[in-house]
């Protein structure tokens, strides 16, 4: 079985609210969750939309994704929400799959 992707999609009301999310998750929440399982992260800017930033998380497998899951994501994303509350207006989706090509660099 291949690696396991995990991508959160995040679209903010403003630009600093984007900013401050993105400060957050470079200083804490992306080594909170790489701690957690996740063997690679990254964050890209969506083109044409300068609101809206996808996190892409790689865990070794999907049995190491739902270790996650069970184990870490729900105390994480709580941290999330508080520092970020709903009324904020930041919306999330998520997305997960297997890898079944990836070619070497």
């Amino acid at each position: 079985m291949g690696d396991f992707r995990y991508t959160v999609t995040a679209t903010f009301p403003t630009r600093t609210l984007a900013l401050e999310w993105l400060e957050w998750m470079q200083l804490e929440h992306l080594h909170d969750v790489l701690h957690a399982g996740a063997r690679d992260a990254e964050i890209v800017r969506v083109d044409g939309e300068s609101h809206r930033l996808e996190v892409r998380y790689v865990f070794q497998d999907r049995a190491a994704y739902e270790r996650y899951v069970h184990d870490h994501a729900p105390r994480l994303r709580a941290a999330g929400l508080t520092r970020f509350a709903p009324e904020c207006g930041i919306t999330y989706e998520r997305t997960s799959g297997e890898c079944v090509l990836a070619l070497p660099q």
